[in-house]
C-alpha cells in the first residue's frame, strides 16, 4: 500500500480509538432508526456496544430500548443477538405477540441476514460455503481465575455430520450445525478483501469462527479470534503488517450487518428488506485499503 493510503489507515485507526460510546441521546436514536411499523422497529446499532449486560461491560443497549418505545404500551425487546463490536441492522419486537413470531421465523431461516466484512487475507474460491459444525469450549481452570469463560471452536473433526436438512440445530454434546455463505467483492493482492456474508444459520460468533478458522481470513480488527492465528501464521502476521497500523488489539472490527429480510412477513408476497448503511469509519478503511464497492452494492451498502 502507498504512504498516502497507509496515512490515511493511520488516521482512521486513531480515529477508532478516540470514538467511544458514552450513550444514546434521543436524537441520536432517530438518527439509528432504520424501520419502524406497529409491530417491529430496526435500528441501525453502533459499533462497540453491547445488546445485552454482561462482565465487564459498562453499557448495553437494553438500557436506551425506552428510546424506541414511541407511542406503544412498553418498551421493545431485542428480537435477535448482534456482537458489540459488531454493527448494522437489529430488530426489536415491539409486542410479545411479534416476538413470537419473529422468534418462529428465525428458527424456520424465513429471516435473510447480510454482513459485509474486511478480512487479512482473501478465500481461494470467489464465493463458498462454510459448513464446519461449532463447539463451545471450556476454558476454565483451577490454576487461573477464568472461571465460567467459554470460546467458540470450529470442529474440523465433524464436518461429516453437517447436512442442510439439520443446519441450524444443536446435536447431543453442543455441536452446532453451522452455516455460512460467503462472496468476494474487492480484493487488494492476497492481502486482504471485502466480503458479503449471508448467515445462514446464527449461532454466537459464527462468523467469527467461520471466517478466521474456517477460511483463514480473519475480520480486521477481531482480536479475540485472529490472535491465535497470528501465532499460527507467520505469513498472516505479515499481511496484516503490509495493511498498515491498523493493529488488533485497539480501534474497530470490520463487520456489519448491512440487510435483514424477513419473508412471509405477514402474508405479503414480497419480502421486507431493512438495510444499514456501512459507517464512515469503514468507508473509508475500505478506501485506504484499495477495495472497491461493486456498482451493485452501492445503493445496498452506501445509502439506505
Amino acid at each position: 500500500i502507498c504512504a498516502m493510503a497507509t496515512n490515511i489507515v493511520n488516521r482512521t485507526a486513531q480515529a477508532s480509538k478516540r470514538a467511544v460510546i458514552q450513550s444514546i441521546s434521543a436524537k441520536d436514536s432517530q438518527r439509528m432508526l432504520l424501520y419502524k411499523d406497529n409491530d417491529v422497529v430496526a435500528i441501525n446499532k453502533p459499533a462497540g456496544i453491547a445488546v445485552h449486560a454482561g462482565p465487564g461491560l459498562t453499557q448495553e443497549l437494553t438500557s436506551y430500548l425506552p428510546l424506541w418505545q414511541y407511542e406503544a404500551q412498553s418498551p421493545p425487546s431485542i428480537a435477535h443477538r448482534l456482537d458489540k463490536d459488531t454493527s448494522g441492522v437489529l430488530l426489536l419486537s415491539r409486542t410479545a405477540e411479534a416476538a413470537t413470531r419473529l422468534r418462529h421465523l428465525f428458527e424456520n431461516k424465513m429471516i435473510l441476514k447480510n454482513y459485509c466484512a474486511i478480512t487479512v487475507n482473501v478465500p481461494e474460491k470467489v464465493e463458498g460455503s462454510i459448513e464446519v459444525p461449532l463447539a463451545v469450549k471450556d476454558l476454565s481452570t483451577h490454576q487461573s481465575n477464568s472461571h465460567g469463560m467459554h470460546r467458540v471452536i470450529l470442529r474440523t473433526d465433524k464436518v461429516d455430520m453437517f447436512s442442510e436438512a439439520l443446519a441450524g440445530t444443536t446435536l447431543p454434546g453442543g455441536l452446532q450445525l453451522a452455516w455460512t455463505k460467503y462472496k468476494i467483492l474487492s480484493s487488494y493482492g492476497r492481502r486482504c478483501s471485502l466480503l458479503d456474508l449471508e448467515l445462514v444459520t446464527g449461532f454466537k460468533h459464527q462468523l467469527r469462527v467461520h471466517l478466521a478458522d474456517g477460511l483463514i481470513c480473519p475480520v480486521l480488527g477481531d482480536n479475540k479470534f485472529a490472535g491465535p492465528l497470528l501465532r499460527k501464521y507467520p505469513a498472516l502476521k505479515k499481511k496484516l503488517q503490509s495493511l498498515g497500523p491498523m493493529g488488533y488489539t485497539k480501534g474497530r472490527m470490520y463487520l456489519h450487518a448491512y440487510q435483514v429480510q424477513i419473508m412471509d412477513y405477514y402474508g405479503v408476497q414480497q419480502p421486507l428488506t431493512i438495510m444499514a448503511p456501512l459507517p464512515p469509519y469503514f468507508v473509508q478503511t475500505l478506501k485506504s485499503l484499495g477495495l472497491q464497492i461493486p456498482s451493485k452494492y452501492r445503493n445496498r451498502i452506501l445509502s439506505v
